[in-house]
């Protein structure tokens, strides 16, 4: 595939066992261009993912057998797989979830349901972060408390900016939503 570095055309793996949800994100993401292969399940991206040799991968987090964390974790482990962003997709977005998408190392959430604009957002500002050199120190794991727990984070500080930005931009607009609705 032909790549424009002002409009790249990527292969991208969608992970997602609803069917209706992963036919919906085919469909934006093939009309910009980028082509799509879907896999029904974690186990089943592992199984294919040196034949689909995808530049950035969009996984559901609730999943039954192996859940979106799990699948990241495992891709961002392999010496094979580490390099390919990872965007979460998901219904979940309290601070514990935030903590276990950084915890397996996700490059960014989408939060459903989302906004076409919001995905070609995340991908766009992924692959640009993507050639963003780490320094030695922005790579070392971080430990976090929270609610008591001490999370380990291996994500590098622009993926953890980039969630966190993110988060607080879901955060601000569903903020927005709720006032317009209470006026």
């Amino acid at each position: 595939m032909k790549k424009n570095p002002d409009n790249p055309l990527l292969q991208i793996l969608v992970v997602e066992d609803n069917r209706t949800q992963a036919e919906y994100l085919r469909h934006l993401l093939e009309k910009k261009g980028h082509m799509v292969t879907i896999t029904n399940n974690g186990f089943e991206a592992l199984e294919n993912i040196g034949s689909i040799n995808p530049d950035i991968i969009l996984t559901d987090v609730m999943m039954p057998d192996m859940d979106g964390f799990t699948l990241c974790k495992k891709l961002k482990q392999s010496e094979v797989t580490s390099h390919i962003p990872i965007i979460l997709v998901t219904h979940l977005y309290s601070p514990v979830d935030v903590i276990k998408g950084l915890e397996a190392g996700a490059d960014n959430f989408i939060i459903k349901p989302f906004d076409p604009e919001n995905i070609f957002s995340r991908i766009s500002s992924i692959m640009l972060a993507k050639n963003h050199v780490q320094t030695e120190e922005a790579l070392k794991p971080l430990d976090v408390v929270f609610s008591s727990e001490v999370h380990t984070i291996s994500s590098s500080r622009m993926q953890i900016l980039n969630i966190l930005l993110s988060t607080y931009e879901t955060a601000v607009k569903n903020n927005s939503e709720l006032q317009v609705a209470h006026e």
